[in-house]
């Protein structure tokens, strides 16, 4: 009797582990708010489980120039309820800088439409299908696409970025 007692133990064990992880999804659709973050101010991203640890993700949002568009590829692994991972990849936009917003003159640092290469670290937390997540990172400004008519200012290269999204695996 302890024998059948010990060999169900052993193969109800990973069955009771992987009720605790959250059921994999290969979809995701977020909504992504920050500070100098590669979708702007706020904005909408699609991403695709392709791996247990890779997916792939594309998103449009709005900074107070223009509109932004970016690609990602993530790496993540999870803990349970909790995932976390590293981000790359590139963006396209425009970049307001801090001293543009906080200077008394109007003092252009900033770029109309530039093409980035961003980096993120994150923090996603699963309940069900709904997640919340917490992202922070840089921006690295590879190419300015439209020259700004005032050059007397050097554009600010580098950006670093953080915030939040609310999402749902589907």
């Amino acid at each position: 009797m302890q024998k059948y007692f010990i060999l169900g133990l052993i193969l109800l064990f990973p069955l009771a582990a992987a009720a605790n992880e959250p059921p994999a999804k290969p979809n995701r659709l977020a909504l992504r708010a920050g500070l100098g973050a590669p979708l702007g101010l706020v904005g909408l991203e699609y991403g695709r489980q392709v791996t247990d640890q890779l997916s792939l993700c594309g998103g449009v949002g709005m900074n107070t120039k223009t509109p932004q568009f970016a690609g990602t590829a993530r790496f993540s692994h999870g803990f349970g309820r909790l995932e976390a991972g590293v981000g790359l990849g590139m963006s396209v936009g425009g970049m307001q800088s801090y001293e543009e917003v906080t200077s008394a003159d109007p003092v252009e640092r900033g770029t109309d439409l530039g093409l980035f290469g961003n980096a993120e670290v994150f923090f996603r937390w699963h309940f069900s299908r709904v997640f919340v997540g917490l992202f922070a990172g840089g921006s690295r400004l590879v190419v300015e696409l439209l020259e700004p008519d005032d050059t007397s200012w050097p554009v600010q290269e580098t950006v670093f970025f953080g915030g939040f999204e609310l999402g749902l695996s589907f």
